[in-house]
């Protein structure tokens, strides 16, 4: 693991991260690459290897153009090669494997499944840096059926949790952090929902105190004045 020392924290498309650790030699998966803006961002900014793992065909026909980004058309599960039904949504962020609330009438397509132990032995990736997922719910199956020998490959995980749509729930979210944190990950959350947690191996978690401690104030304040805000309006 590289030293994380105290980097600022970056965000891209809602995800946010340690830069330090992360140069040209890293590896990055983005599961759940939608247009693959956050594969686009990291190759910009970092011109590492980028793994975007997309289900929907049509976002991956933008992926594929994206200079440098490798592209696995698979639904990110806790089985291999089975043929999920994907739900595809008016909005692109929210086609999922669960069926769309809302939208009755939305179209669907098989994609075949995979596990993250068998994506990163396909992909050939001893160790990745920073694992980003977005993935409409089905992170609670990933982290259920990832092992922990696999977890101890990875630095930092970027994580939207889907409880705010109902494709999972808080008592799951919860699950997750439990998990992580007996996997050996401090969790940092940056936003005052589930939607931006980021998870650091712990032995790295005691240089991020500082540069973390600024962001919890500013967190605190920002929900203070969204509750006053509330309140006002009562």
């Amino acid at each position: 693991m590289k030293p994380f020392a105290t980097h600022p924290v970056i965000c891209i498309r809602g995800h946010s991260f340690f830069a330090g650790p992360l140069c040209s030699d890293s590896t990055v998966i983005d599961l759940g690459a939608n247009h693959g803006e956050f594969s686009s961002g990291i190759r910009a900014h970092f011109g590492c290897r980028c793994i975007a793992v997309e289900p929907n065909p049509e976002l991956c026909r933008t992926v594929r153009l994206i200079a440098g980004v490798e592209l696995f058309e698979y639904a990110i599960s806790d089985r291999d090669g089975d043929s999920l039904t994907f739900h595809l949504s008016d909005q692109s962020e929210a086609s999922s494997l669960f069926k769309i609330r809302g939208e009755s009438n939305s179209r669907t397509v098989t994609i075949r499944s995979i596990t993250l132990e068998s994506l990163m032995e396909e992909a050939k990736v001893g160790r990745v840096d920073l694992l980003k997922v977005d993935i409409e719910g089905a992170e609670i199956a990933l982290f259920r059926s990832t092992s922990d020998e696999v977890l101890r490959r990875v630095d930092q995980i970027s994580i939207e949790f889907h409880d705010f749509c109902g494709y999972v729930t808080t008592d799951q979210v919860k699950e997750v952090r439990r998990r992580l944190h007996a996997a050996g990950f401090s969790g940092y959350r940056y936003d005052v929902d589930n939607k931006n947690w980021l998870f650091v191996r712990r032995e790295a978690a005691s240089q991020l105190k500082r540069v973390y401690a600024g962001h919890a104030m500013s967190l605190l304040r920002r929900t203070l004045h969204r509750v006053r805000g509330t309140l006002a309006q009562m």
